[in-house]
């Protein structure tokens, strides 16, 4: 049953990876002309903040519902062939580009902003029976559990436990740590590394056991992993949040896809769609027939337990019972040598990994920082260029078994839709069903007081006007108006992003 189940899967993910990124083409040419000409048209404008839609965009006849269409629904054909032509661009070796500097035009606002103190980070959230939360700090207590070679950890790792990336300011936070992923000929896509595993793909594992335990695995001489020489690519990733985990969980799928195709009928440069390789409902039926991804940078995770068995495998080197996560790990690409691995049998059951999904689903969403006049006037900047097209500022959970996730407000500040972000954050090592430039909206929420660098790789620091230099594509017109903005209007718009 096994192996019949891992086959199915298998099939599954490389149909979902030649389906995801076929429209990536035809979106990219379209989308690039549209934003282009939504571009000239905001350069011709007075300066002020009118977020009316370029009427060159409505003469285009770029057919977005048609688009859209096939995008999402034979749509897997792209995914595939976008890393197949990547190999033909003469660019597409391992770039130092995200390192370059991020340059702010003359006049243009710009201030560090490091992360508020807040109280309220790490709590579980409100409403919730005595039951649940002792489900909430039992979870809580596998989420700190460091592992050892001894208790299943290895052979090659980032970290010893969940809460050693996601500890700041509270268990079930971020952190400073970045990951780093590459692609090469056995990994052209993320998902079909997990697979396949080559040269050790697609998630450097940058600590090893003999190095860190010798003790514990005398005769193991395993180096930890490094980005290969045969690497097409390389990107990094910085630590998400996981507050108010379990509320972005909860939101319908409905809702996702309702705003996709609403988002392809506008007439604005702004068009969402809705990303998924891993569904919902793998060793969790709650989650059975969730499809759409809302986790990951690029939105290809669709719920809480496949994001969590997926964390162990990653950066704990740990293995679980799944179709795909359980397979053995294989650092460097090679099986590994039974001196580096003295644990046998399953380190963490499905009743763990249970527990840690309790705990990041019942997490409650992070806290506000302190709203004034200036924040409010930061609000209204925020909307008026339209930067709510893509960070939507609420969204709502449906009906839910447990009530204090049921029909409740989501105030995240995104769509958790996949968008054309432009060349400055395309990665050339695409995952899931987003192409090499699309990103999932982050969601703002708490994004003041986390301390996590800005943007996926962390490049912009912590500096707001960094990251909004960075957002091309669909969002480049929002960028032009932030330019044009007085420099009071630019504060306060920094104001209200240090206060999410």
């Amino acid at each position: 049953m096994r192996i019949s189940t891992s086959a199915t899967w298998i099939f599954l993910v490389a149909v979902a990876l030649l389906t995801a990124q076929t429209t990536s083409a035809s979106k990219l040419s379209s989308g690039e002309s549209s934003t282009q000409s939504s571009e000239d048209s905001s350069q011709r404008s007075s300066g002020s903040t009118d977020t009316t839609p370029s009427p060159s965009r409505a003469q285009t006849g770029n057919g977005r519902p048609l688009k859209h269409l096939l995008v999402n629904v034979s749509g897997l054909a792209t995914a595939g062939l976008q890393p197949l032509l990547l190999l033909l661009d003469p660019d597409g070796s391992v770039s130092d580009d995200d390192d370059a500097e991020i340059e702010i035009p003359p006049g243009v606002y710009s201030v560090e902003s490091p992360p508020q103190s807040r109280e309220g980070f790490g709590e579980p959230l409100s409403g919730l029976t005595d039951k649940q939360l002792a489900r909430f700090e039992a979870g809580k207590e596998a989420f700190e559990h460091e592992f050892t070679p001894a208790t299943g950890l290895g052979p090659v790792f980032n970290g010893q436990s969940c809460a050693e990336c996601h500890g700041e300011p509270a268990t079930g936070g971020a952190s400073t740590i970045k990951g780093t992923r590459f692609r090469n000929l056995g990994s052209l896509n993320f998902a079909v590394g997990l697979v396949t595993q080559g040269s050790g793909s697609p998630h450097v594992q940058s600590r090893s056991v003999a190095d860190e335990f010798p003790e514990q695995v005398p005769g193991c001489d395993l180096a930890p992993e490094t980005v290969p020489d045969n690497a097409l690519a390389q990107t990094q990733r910085v630590t998400p949040p996981l507050f108010g985990f379990g509320l972005l969980e909860a939101i319908p799928d409905s809702t996702l896809r309702k705003n996709g195709r609403q988002s392809a009928r506008s007439e604005s440069s702004i068009t969402g769609r809705p990303g998924i390789l891993l569904p919902g409902g793998i060793n969790d039926l709650s989650q059975l027939g969730r499809l759409v991804g809302r986790i990951g940078a690029r939105g290809f995770v669709a719920d809480i337990f496949s994001f969590t068995q997926g964390a162990y495998r990653t950066e704990m080197g740990i293995s679980t019972p799944h179709p795909i996560l359980s397979l053995p790990i294989r650092p460097h690409g090679r099986a590994t040598p039974p001196e580096c691995r003295p644990f046998r049998g399953t380190a963490v059951p499905l009743a763990e990994v249970r527990q840690t999904v309790d705990f990041q689903r019942l997490l409650a969403p992070p806290p506000r920082g302190p709203i004034t006049a200036e924040v409010e006037r930061g609000e209204e900047v925020f909307s008026q260029l339209n930067c709510t097209g893509c960070h939507t500022p609420t969204l709502q959970t449906g009906n839910h078994r447990i009530e204090a996730l049921a029909n409740r407000e989501v105030p995240l500040y995104s769509d958790l839709l996949l968008h054309d972000m432009g060349e400055a954050l395309a990665d050339r090592a695409p995952e899931g069903l987003g192409t090499n430039r699309e990103w999932r909206t982050t969601p703002l929420w708490g994004v003041g007081g986390v301390p996590k660098q800005l943007i996926h790789d962390g490049r912009a620091g912590r500096n707001f006007t960094k990251a909004i230099e960075l957002h091309g594509g669909e969002a480049a017109p929002s960028r032009e108006r932030f330019h044009r903005l007085s420099t009071d209007d630019q504060k306060a718009l920094i104001r209200f992003l240090e206060s999410l």
